[in-house]
């Protein structure tokens, strides 16, 4: 069973850097009063704190892509949750990489 991002999960990139979540569009859908993040919350996303050093191609510093894969199949409020499980072969970063939960 597919479990969706909640806002206090944390994803990181493969170098560490930490994605700041934050629910707009899906604080209205909540699992034990946490609002899951929707696709429009995780796109764009700022990271921190990516080690990545220039000389490998410079920190990743916001999601930059999701591919469909990654999305739940029910909308919400014409929107797509995000699926915890998926994550890791269909998030990736501004520096093209993949992330984990």
């Amino acid at each position: 069973m597919l479990h969706p991002i909640l806002e206090d999960n944390e994803i990181k990139c493969i170098h560490g850097g930490i994605v700041q979540l934050k629910s707009n569009l899906g604080k209205s859908i909540q699992d034990k009063n946490i609002p899951f993040i929707l696709e429009t919350d995780l796109l764009y996303s700022s990271i921190i704190g990516c080690p990545n050093p220039p000389t490998s191609g410079e920190p990743c510093t916001q999601v930059a892509s999701i591919l469909p894969s990654a999305r739940g199949f029910k909308k919400h409020n014409e929107d797509y949750a995000i699926m915890q499980d998926l994550v890791s072969s269909g998030v990736f970063s501004d520096r093209e990489v993949p992330y984990g939960v």
